[in-house]
């Protein structure tokens, strides 16, 4: 779910809404010319990137050099290094003053229609962009970023030659460049448009996000036999980002960001231009055969299959939960896609996109999270503190200690036994004891460790004697600070009511108590996953409820591989030498022996060959062992009756992940109701959600978002939903 502003909030609740927006943006960029493009070295300085400029880094540290208005005293430039590179990314650098930069196509000649250039804040105001066929002269120039839709036809190069800068006698400098211009849709463009959103929330099939959009074609703008218009530079893939917004009550407008997509179609006729756009893991629809048999984590593999997909680092984010995940089995052959949708059930994750085009391998099972598996810890608990205690509902016992204004005559503490151990079951309790004035001299610390990182709203404590008067609650993320937040302590049982950033680590640092008092934690419960409700005010109409399928049991299927000793023929076809050939398997196989070449590398599923001391075509012939594979059950029970439900997942071989998989699956089976929901529309919702959904005879019932759809006509916005419900179905059996 989005995070927006409680002034968005407030205007999502009112009877009528404001005006409601929307922003498309197609990127019209010769993909070819901005992928077979290189900066020519000889006219930059040393310690220029002529790469990253073309593949839409952005730019790091400026370095101070010689030029006329250009040093700033603020922290934000760098002298050189004394011993040359590493350099930061500083874009393309010309060599001399008022220098030029030549940019080569290779494999062209090519089309461009318009330059989007980020020229630093040091731009050139006066410049002539020149090509094979073109010469552009620009004056008073005013802007870092200079976009021109001029078309460059046929071009091998494009110079830039700069007359004046801004800065006087200075270096032309380029960050970014794209070969093309954007196509902008504004609200009152845009006729009509859906986004439609589908995520399984146990990974069962792959999610996806579809984008249709109608757009007026006035003047015929977008004819399909214009040379000049934008649509004839339109090809498959492009980006195509959305921005929402909404109208607040000062008037101003908050924006959200709504997805960044894939160009897959578009038509045009003499009144309407229609495009869709589909998401990225679409895409990686190409086969795995990296699959190996031995230990690796899930995190390992999943970095292994985009690798191989040549999906860059920065576009994807793996939860750090994958690490904790150790599989064996080799993964299957199948599409890059379906890999990481394998990979993401068996680390009971959900795989999606989200709104900034990134691909993501997220956790997913917030409603079964056990307090067992959560570690509690602290380096100021005394000896007979039972940390693992505090997350666990269980009665807890108080030990008399000298503290200031703390004994009970009534019979509810117990002395400490005299010959230690035997501990009666108690929270945590602090070693150290505040001064008179109610501060520590260090501040006793108590932290819990998540399973994975979850998001929360609010947290209930209970304390034990004088509770403590304030506390900051720290939240960290991979071992990174998100979020330090002070609370005031009221009472010994007391509610924060506070939205905490996602975390696996909240760590709770006690600055001030009672005088003269140490600090005792009973219990620590985490609350409601969501904050959002659909209710019978925003709901077009009340929701269906759809009964599935109950079941009695789940069978998580195991499979061990073990290698096999029948040796027999793999592969045999005739190839070409005088190269490498990659041959596949149908079968996971080890053990590979070649009649001819070497092999170079090989996995279960695909063995690679160096046959360049070969001529011409010869039969290559590749022998191994198949591995064996012994298949056994993990059965878990659901209900009394009903049907059986057969889970198979291939990197599973062990009881103990198939445990925390079926109870995952089962939790998700046990809530066998679904909705269907139309309701006004809200640009926050994102499928995976947890929702609550008003209900007469429930309350506060979990529903978690498995499709959503948002369509935006002319300024109006309305939705659907489809949901299942979300709570501890297993638990509760």
């Amino acid at each position: 779910m989005q995070a927006v502003s409680r002034a968005y909030k407030e205007a999502q609740t009112k009877q009528t809404r404001d005006q409601m927006y929307m922003d498309v943006t197609i990127g019209v960029i010769n993909q070819a010319a901005q992928n077979n493009s290189a900066v020519d070295p000889a006219q930059c300085t040393a310690f220029s990137n002529t790469r990253k400029l073309l593949d839409n880094y952005d730019p790091e540290y400026m370095y101070a050099t010689y030029e006329q208005d250009f040093w700033r005293a603020d922290g934000s430039m760098l002298f050189l290094p004394e011993d040359g590179s590493p350099y930061f990314n500083q874009g393309a650098v010309s060599r001399d003053l008022l220098g030029a930069i030549q940019i080569d196509y290779h494999g062209g000649p090519y089309d461009i229609r318009g330059l989007t250039i980020d020229f630093s804040d040091y731009y050139p105001v006066d410049f002539d962009i020149v090509s094979d066929n073109k010469t552009l002269n620009v004056t008073d120039n005013s802007s870092r970023v200079y976009i021109t839709e001029e078309i460059f036809e046929d071009a091998t190069y494009i110079r830039i030659v700069p007359h004046t800068m801004v800065n006087g006698q200075g270096r032309l400098r380029i960050f970014k460049i794209s070969m093309g211009v954007g196509i902008y849709f504004k609200s009152r463009q845009i006729t009509s448009s859906s986004k439609k959103e589908y995520l399984s929330q146990i990974s069962e099939e792959l999610p996806t996000i579809d984008l249709s959009l109608t757009v007026e074609n006035k003047g015929r703008k977008f004819d399909t036999e214009n040379r000049d218009s934008a649509l004839y530079y339109l090809e498959i893939g492009q980006e195509v980002e959305i921005k929402y917004g909404v109208t607040l009550a000062d008037g101003s407008i908050e924006w959200l960001d709504g997805a960044k997509l894939y160009l897959d179609t578009w038509k045009a006729d003499d009144d309407r231009m229609s495009f869709g756009a589909r998401d990225a893991i679409a895409n990686l629809n190409e086969t795995y055969y990296r699959g190996r048999y031995g230990a690796t984590t899930l995190y390992d593999l999943a970095v292994d299959v985009l690798a191989d997909a040549d999906v860059d680092p920065r576009d994807y984010v793996l939860d750090e939960y994958l690490q904790k995940v150790t599989v064996a089995n080799p993964m299957p052959a199948v599409t890059h896609a379906e890999a990481l949708q394998i990979i993401a059930n068996a680390g009971r994750c959900i795989l999606y996109q989200d709104r900034q085009g990134m691909i993501r391998i997220k956790a997913a099972f917030a409603t079964v999270i056990s307090p067992e598996r959560m570690t509690v810890t602290s380096d100021d608990a005394m000896e007979y503190s039972h940390l693992k205690e505090v997350v666990l509902p269980s009665v807890k016992y108080d030990y008399a200690r000298y503290t200031q204004d703390y004994w009970a005559a009534d019979g509810s503490m117990y002395f400490l036994p005299e010959d230690g151990g035997n501990y009666l079951n108690t929270g945590f309790v602090s070693r150290q004891v505040a001064g008179a004035d109610g501060k520590f001299a260090d501040p006793p610390k108590l932290s819990i460790q998540l399973e994975a990182a979850m998001k929360y709203y609010g947290l209930s404590m209970e304390f034990g004697g004088n509770h403590p008067v304030e506390m900051v609650i720290h939240t960290y993320k991979a071992g990174a600070l998100q979020e330090s937040y002070t609370q005031e302590i009221t009472g010994n049982e007391m509610v924060v009511e506070h939205e905490f950033p996602e975390f696996d680590t909240i760590v709770f640092e006690f600055t001030q108590a009672h005088p003269n008092n140490d600090v005792i934690v009973n219990y620590v419960k985490f609350g409601d996953v969501s904050d959002y409700e659909l209710n019978y005010h925003n709901m077009r109409k009340p929701p269906t409820g759809i009964q599935v399928d109950r079941y009695k049991d789940l069978r998580v299927q195991m499979t061990n591989y073990y290698e096999g000793t029948d040796r027999k023929e793999l592969f045999k076809d005739v190839v070409q030498g005088g190269g490498r050939y990659v041959a596949t398997m149908l079968n996971a196989s080890h053990g590979y022996a070649v009649n001819v070449g070497t092999i170079v590398e090989s996995t279960a599923y695909e063995v690679i060959v160096d046959l360049s001391s070969v001529t011409g075509s010869v039969e290559l012939i590749i022998t191994g062992c198949e591995y064996l594979q012994t298949p056994s059950d993990y059965v878990l029970r659901l209900n009394p009756s009903g049907q059986s439900k057969t889970w198979t997942n291939p990197l599973i071989n062990d009881a103990v992940h198939a445990q925390l998989v079926a109870e995952w699956i089962g939790n998700y089976l046990n809530n066998n109701i679904n909705y269907e929901i139309s309701y006004r529309g809200d640009f926050r919702l994102d499928p995976g959600d947890i929702t609550f959904l008003e209900n007469q005879y429930v309350d506060k019932l979990q529903i978690n978002i498995g499709e959503h759809m948002i369509n935006y006509d002319g300024g109006a916005v309305y939705g659907m939903v489809k949901a299942r419900r979300a709570v501890n179905g297993v638990g509760n059996t």
